[in-house]
């Protein structure tokens, strides 16, 4: 994987609903409003895909800068990751908190992932990029991604979209 193969931060969505970031197979949502981009980042996904020419490993990073979003969110996640499943292998969703923030999303998280219909790997929920990392490599299986490189780029992402929410 190399930097050249690099993409973003790229806001999406009418108010910079989620940040994009890519690098080789792994394509990295930063979510930061509840109120829109899910469309846009379908469209993103899909079409790294078809420029990597390989299913991705997606990575969607919540951290404290996301906004809680409202119940009728749960659907339209559930569509989005049923939506880039035929091209995603794997998909990790980690939250960066504590307490009650991270008591939140980790419960609405599991109720969406728990709708989702799909074969083969289901979505998985992690607390740290590092597990979330090396979850994602395993998935990947691909001998030109090496585990610090997955590391590396949801670093890369998470500090690029806190710096763009700062």
């Amino acid at each position: 994987m190399s930097l050249t193969e690099a993409e973003g931060p790229l806001p999406l969505g009418p108010a910079n609903d989620i940040i994009w970031f890519a690098r080789g197979r792994v394509a990295v949502l930063v979510p930061r409003s509840a109120d829109g981009g899910v469309d846009d980042a379908v469209q993103q996904v899909a079409e790294r895909y078809e420029l990597v020419g390989a299913k991705l490993a997606l990575a969607i990073i919540i951290d404290e800068n996301t906004e809680r979003p409202g119940p009728e969110m749960d659907q339209r996640i559930q569509r989005a990751l049923e939506d880039v499943s035929s091209v995603v292998l794997a998909t990790s969703i980690t939250i960066l908190g504590t307490g009650f923030f991270a008591g939140f999303f980790m419960s609405l998280m599991s109720r969406v992932l728990g709708l989702v219909k799909r074969n083969g790997v289901k979505p998985t929920l992690h607390s740290t990029l590092e597990s979330a990392a090396a979850w994602l490599h395993e998935q990947l299986n691909d001998p030109n991604t090496s585990l610090d490189e997955v590391l590396e780029t949801l670093r890369w992402a998470n500090a690029n979209a806190n710096a763009n929410a700062a």
